[in-house]
């Protein structure tokens, strides 16, 4: 199956939370200043589609996790690939 084709079935089968889903998250997010809310969306490891994950961080943690994607950011300038912020091409 060409490349295409999976993302099209990939995006066809992505499943992402709703504003209901993601309420108890909201609300330690309006509770906890400087936190954050992190969706993230996995490949495709059976025939259900992409695995959504939901967590929460800390105001220390999000920093920590800042901190991290900076220093990746800093490696990939220094190959000329896009950041992590970046749309892909």
């Amino acid at each position: 199956m060409d490349l295409q084709a999976q993302l099209a079935i990939t995006a066809d089968k992505l499943k992402l939370p709703s504003a209901t889903i993601l309420l108890p998250w909201l609300k330690k997010l309006v509770a906890q200043p400087d936190s954050v809310v992190i969706i993230s969306i996995e490949r495709p490891l059976d025939s259900n589609g992409p695995h959504v994950g939901i967590g929460w961080l800390s105001a220390p943690e999000r920093l920590k996790v800042r901190k991290a994607l900076t220093a990746i950011n800093n490696s990939r300038n220094k190959r000329s690939e896009s950041t992590t912020g970046e749309v892909p091409s």
